[in-house]
């Protein structure tokens, strides 16, 4: 090496070196970070910012830090707007309820507003004085029948079976202390 050729000497090759461009080096040799050595054109500004990004530079902060906005206006809409619309979908369905109701009581009118154009025909008023009030005209007899479906045979009683003669008083008394313990058969 000669004299004012050596790194930091101030030789022009020294300077090409550490400008830290990489540009306009004839020999590929120069590179950002002041290293030498490589293939040629193994400096151009897509590798380094890919060695850069490799190694965590600035173009990952950026990314990161991205990132991190686009996370806090994710959970700032999500805090503004999930209230809303739980408060929405609760009203719809409130409102889906309430719809159901109303059809419930319009039907209900109906049924009323016929039953009280049966009352305005004198003929049904008749009808439901004798059902309900038991009322008869002027020399007509009423019956009325108690209890006239129920079958004779269930009284809701319990039975006792029928004693033979043939045993003593006392055997007829045993076998209705065991007729009482039994129980009773209810339909």
């Amino acid at each position: 090496m000669g004299p004012g050729v050596g790194p930091g000497t101030g030789g022009s090759a020294g300077k090409a070196r550490s400008s830290g461009s990489g540009r306009g080096d004839p020999g590929g040799r120069g590179s950002r970070n002041g290293q030498s050595g490589g293939k040629a054109g193994s400096t151009s500004t897509g590798a380094s910012r890919e060695r850069a990004t490799r190694d965590g530079g600035p173009h990952a902060v950026n990314r990161t830090r991205r990132l991190a906005v686009l996370a806090t206006v994710v959970a700032l809409l999500a805090m503004f707007v999930g209230p809303t619309v739980h408060a929405y979908l609760g009203q719809r369905s409130q409102i889906s309820q309430l719809r159901e109701h109303v059809a419930a009581q319009e039907r209900d009118v109906t049924s009323l507003q016929k039953q009280q154009q049966l009352w305005t025909d004198d003929q049904y008023v008749i009808q439901q004085a004798r059902q309900r009030l038991k009322f008869v005209k002027v020399g007509e007899k009423s019956y009325t029948v108690i209890d006239g479906d129920a079958d004779s045979s269930d009284t809701g009683l319990a039975s006792a079976p029928a004693s033979s003669d043939d045993h003593p008083w006392y055997g007829r008394l045993w076998e209705s202390v065991g007729v009482a313990d039994a129980p009773a058969a209810h339909p």
